[in-house]
């Protein structure tokens, strides 16, 4: 649930054990985090353009439109022991870098998102899978062992780089401060095709008995 406007005292006072606040829905069984664009004294302090974020960042020398350009400030995330992220997937290329404490991750690759159970684009939990891999329905998932599952553990210092529709399921070990970043194109895919397209100098001799077919566009 979201909680807007909660004071950061408060906020440092619920993460606590023994807090002697009262719960705001679940009794005994709350968990909170805190997800805010990274704050702008410490922004400076993070160099996209350096390593390791300059592999995808670096413009091709001979198209310099081309390649990935930030599409979200970069983001802290705060959460306690215990808290999870459960299973979804990001539309863009990401990065995840821990600062403080442990943090568990599954990553399961595209090709099986359909097994996971996707919400659909137009539902407000877009992204979200139905899977819980920490309590799976094994009635509604009968094949969940064979879902195939990347299992890593980050701690102080590690970047996890995760390409777009890798669904990701979060668990913090330990108290947590993580920072995310999120790039995508230069240009919108249909401006890359459009010029693509202008590049293809085939006259309308050439194209003679060439059948065409339909493009899709990633």
């Amino acid at each position: 649930m979201l909680v807007p406007g909660m004071p950061l005292h408060e906020f440092a006072q619920r993460m606590q054990a023994g807090c002697t606040l009262l719960p705001l829905i679940y009794p005994g069984s709350e968990f909170y985090y805190l997800q805010s664009p990274l704050w702008p004294e410490i922004l400076p302090d993070v160099d996209l353009n350096g390593p390791p974020f300059n592999c995808v960042t670096q413009p091709d020398p001979s198209d310099p439109e081309e390649g990935m350009a930030v599409r979200q400030v970069a983001r802290m995330w705060l959460s306690p022991s215990g808290a999870v992220s459960p299973l979804h997937y990001d539309g863009h290329t990401s990065f995840l870098t821990q600062i403080r404490g442990r943090k568990r991750l599954l990553l399961y690759p595209p090709s099986a998102l359909s097994k996971l159970q996707p919400y659909p684009s137009w539902h407000i939990l877009r992204r979200r899978c139905r899977l819980d891999p920490a309590k799976p329905d094994l009635k509604r998932f009968p094949d969940f062992h064979q879902i195939e599952a990347v299992e890593t553990v980050l701690e102080p210092g590690d970047t996890l780089f995760f390409p777009p529709r890798w669904a990701h399921y979060t668990e913090s070990l330990d108290l947590s401060i993580s920072l995310t970043y999120r790039f995508g194109p230069r240009r919108p895919a249909t401006a890359r095709l459009v010029n693509g397209l202008r590049q293809c100098k085939v006259s309308a001799k050439n194209m003679a008995g060439i059948r065409c077919g339909r493009i899709f566009v990633k």
